[in-house]
Parts: C-alpha cells; structure tokens; sequence
C-alpha cells in the first residue's frame, strides 16, 4: 500500500474501502451549526432572477455566525438527482447536537394539498401520479429532518412564486405551498402564507425581499430563533404593504437558541462567489483523436519541498526545467484508457467499481500500466509520452493555489474534507473545479497520480534539473496529490507517496507528459 496512502488508512481508510460511499460528517460532542442552501433560477419556463442571489447572501450570513455549509458553499441551479444527492449528504450531518437549517429558493407547487419544489430542466408532461419523479416532495424532507433527532431543524421555503406546465398536470396545480403540520423539534418558515404567490423582487436588488429581511435580522444580537422569524415577516409585509406576508408553522420546540448572542457584534461578511472563479482559460491540443488534451509548460525554475512539511518533503532546493513540456489538462479518463485497449497498446481493463467510465479518471491501474499507455500515446503519435517528473508534477501542481506546504482550499477539489459531492466517495469526472494559472485541473485530490521517479525518502540526492530519479530496477514509484478518501490536510502540494510498480488501487490514477 502506498505510503500516503498508510497515512490515510491510520485515519480510517480501512474502513472507508469497504464502505466507500460512508459520507464523513463532523466531529460530535459541540454544538454544531449545518446548513444547505439551494437556489434555482434557470428554469426553462420561467427563469427567477433572486433565488441564486439570495442563496448567496444568506449563505455568507450563515456562514458569519457559524454554520458549515454543506458542500462549502450555496447550490445554484440542481436539477432532481442533484437536489436528491445535496439533501442525502445533508441528512447525514444531522444528529443530537445539530442546528440544522434547510433553505430553498426557486419555484414551487401544490398537487392536492402536497407540496413540492421544483428543480431545473424539468418539463413535466404527465399527471400528479408522476409528479414525486420529476419533483421534490417538501413532506420528504420535513420527515426526514423531524426524524433527524436534531436538536433544532429549520425548514425555509421561499418557493411560493408562480409556474406554469402543460396540460393536464396545470389543471391539478394550485399557486404556492400547501400548509404542512411541523414536527416536535422543527420550525417551517414560509416566505408568504400557504396558497399564496411571493414576489421574486426587484432584479436589481441584492437579493429577494424575504432573504433581505431574513439576513437583517439574523444580524440583530439576542433575538431567540422564533423572534428572527417573526422579526422578517414583520419586515416583509411592512415593505410590500401586506401583499406579502410570511408564514410559520411549529409545534413547541424545548430548549432556546439565539443565532447572534446578546450583546455580540455582527460579524463582518464576506460573501462567497457562487462557484469557484474560473480560472484564465489557458488553449490545449491534441496529437491524435484519442490523444489526451495538453498543456504547454514553459521553462522554470522553482523551490520544490517544503521545511515545514514532513520529512520526505525535505530539504527545500532549487529546480531548474530548462526545457518546455506539455501535461495532461487532467487526469488520463476511463474513456482514454479505454481507446487504448481497444487500440491494443493496454492489456489490462480496470474495475471502475460501478463508479462509471468515461469522464472519471482512470484507476486501479499500476506504475506498469501507466507506462504502456504511455507507448501506445507515443507510437499512435509519433511524439514522446512519458509520466511526468515530480519536479515537473510540483511545479505544475503550485500554480495558482494556496502555498504548497498548506492543504487545498475548501470546495476547490475533492477529499475526504473537501466539500464536493464526492467527497470520501469515490472519484469525481475530471475538470469537476476550475483549473488552476496554468489551466490544468485537479493536480490535488480526486486521485493520487503516478510519477516517474522511484520514491526516495528525501530530496538529499534530487537532481537540480527536474529529471525523474530513475532506475528500472526500484520496486517503488512516488504518488502525488492525494486523493477522494484522504483527510484535506494530506491534499498538499508538496506531500507526497509511495507505492509498488505492480499496484493496482481505486485510489491512485495519472497524467501523462509529451516531451517538446
């Protein structure tokens, strides 16, 4: 087993390979604050233009007075599979000892007195009797969150704007929610009363007028959670003079909780980008159909290692690489690995574990797989292939990221930590995250990746050029970047692994290199 991945196994790995789908949840014992936050605008029929805007800035509210968001940040624009797979991660953070806190903002609607919101690309054309496929049944995650034992569970629903479908399903809607009864433990906050249609707001705004209000008294010291709900509404319905008026349904709730302690200062805000920035696009090529896209790298030079990581990582010293090459944009794919069995350069058709082929990076392949894709690229294009270098992996790997001695930055990758949906999971699609300066993705986490050089336990004898350490006869070959199953703190830049030529993990992948 690789050494990097030893250190994740001491973390639990073990475990995780026979449960990979076990979803990490934070450490109980403290009072803990969770939060998802989906917005949807971009409805085919009748795109919103707040629900996004308003995620966002309850987002960076919440986030000031504590709450982890699930994910790392708001959900923008899900359609029904991805609504379903944000609210089953959500579910697993709810315990005892939770603050919980669900927030929806988009269209909504009611079938015969049942409540649903509705995800994007969705085009219903069938009856009611269709209507839990397409979408997202509120009773379902009032069940769920009631059935949680969650200290406290808070259900905000500001999904009352008008929609319409085609017949025949039109005829058996009714505008806004239906009223539903809350559970012990469980407060429902409606941005209008039931039956009835909310405002989306004024599109200049910087969000809706219910998440405007909300957030202005969020930031009010003392208040107990049902007076901040009763504080917004009363906002609401003083700004539209009663056209709008919010709504909460709650059965008795034991226990007080203030989100903002008497007497504190509101914490300054800073509000998070929807998505991660997308980096400068940066052009890339192919030498053949079935070729991996590359990007060119020019010459640098570069400190690799790092006096503040562990020992393998040192000493730090100067590399030098005089000549320009070009990397993978991303990790080698199942789609990739594929065309060269079929092409007959690969013997070996690894296990994708039921995880997909296609856009996931290929996995359970050796250092001695790697190697024979990298003569088939090479014979199917006349040019060189070869694994990269770990000189040239770190290089590549520390541009435009955080400093390379410190883990990857939270919702940036994917790690047991990171906060993407595959977190501690399995690999997620390559190019899942923005590329980093120079427009490749994914150099952290997702999967460690083969290198060229045999795994010396130090730079002591590193050559100064960048060149592999070589030797056809070393049984170890170093891994870089981490992967889906280790902790955020391993997902650095300058951490590195070990592994035998001959193994084969759903944990290790990689990048090919053409020489210039």
């Amino acid at each position: 087993m690789p050494a990097a991945v030893s250190r994740a196994a001491r973390a639990g790995l073990a475990a995780l390979l026979l449960l990979a789908a076990a979803l990490v949840v934070p450490t109980r014992g403290e009072e803990r604050r969770v939060a998802l936050l989906i917005g949807n605008s971009e409805y085919e029929q009748a795109p919103l233009t707040n629900p996004a805007r308003d995620v966002r800035r309850l987002g960076a509210t919440l986030q000031a007075l504590g709450f982890h968001l699930v994910g790392g940040m708001p959900k923008e624009n899900l359609g029904k599979a991805a609504m379903e797979r944000a609210l089953r991660d959500f579910r697993a953070y709810l315990g005892p000892d939770t603050v919980a806190l669900f927030y929806f903002s988009g269209h909504g609607l009611s079938i015969r007195d049942t409540s649903y919101l509705v995800p994007v690309a969705v085009e219903p054309k069938g009856g009611e009797e269709g209507a839990d496929t397409v979408f997202v049944n509120v009773r379902d995650i009032v069940t769920a969150m009631g059935g949680s034992g969650s200290r406290l569970s808070m259900i905000l629903l500001d999904a009352c704007r008008s929609v319409v479908y085609q017949a025949p399903l039109r005829e058996r809607t009714s505008p806004g929610l239906a009223a539903l009864q809350a559970p012990g433990s469980v407060l429902i906050s409606y941005s209008t009363q039931p039956g009835n249609v909310a405002s989306d707001g004024d599109p200049n705004a910087d969000s809706g007028p219910y998440i405007a209000a909300l957030t202005e008294a969020l930031m009010e010291p003392g208040l107990s959670f049902i007076d901040v709900f009763n504080r917004a509404g009363l906002l609401v319905s003083e700004r539209s003079a009663g056209k709008q008026r919010p709504w909460l349904s709650l059965s008795p709730i034991a226990g007080g909780f203030v989100f903002l302690a008497p007497g504190a200062a509101p914490p300054r805000l800073g509000v998070p980008p929807p998505r991660p920035a997308a980096a400068p696009t940066v052009a890339g090529f192919r030498d053949c159909p079935d070729c991996p896209e590359m990007v060119a790298i020019a010459p640098a030079r570069f400190e690799m290692g790092s006096d503040k990581g562990e020992a393998d990582e040192q000493p730090v010293h100067a590399v030098t690489l005089a000549r320009p090459f070009a990397i993978g944009r991303t990790e080698v794919t199942f789609a990739e690995w594929d065309a060269c069995v079929a092409g007959g350069g690969c013997r070996h058709r690894p296990d994708d574990l039921r995880w997909g082929r296609g856009r996931p990076p290929v996995i359970n392949v050796s250092w001695q797989d790697a190697q024979d894709y990298a003569r088939w690229l090479s014979q199917r294009s006349g040019r060189r292939y070869r694994l990269p270098s770990e000189a040239e992996w770190e290089h590549v790997a520390r541009s435009g990221g955080p400093p390379p001695e410190r883990p990857i930055m939270f919702g940036v990758a994917n790690c047991n930590g990171c906060g993407s949906e595959w977190d501690h999971r399995q690999p997620g699609p390559v190019a899942s995250f923005r590329a980093n300066a120079l427009g490749v993705h994914d150099m952290l986490g997702n999967v460690w990746e083969w290198v060229e050089d045999c795994y010396a336990p130090g730079y002591a004898r590193a050559p100064a050029d960048g060149t592999a350490v070589a030797d056809a006869a070393c049984a170890r070959r170093a891994v870089r970047g981490g992967s889906w199953a280790d902790r955020i703190g391993l997902v650095r830049a300058t951490n590195r692994g070990a592994a035998p030529t001959s193994t084969r993990n759903p944990l290790i992948g990689f990048r090919v290199v053409r020489e210039e």
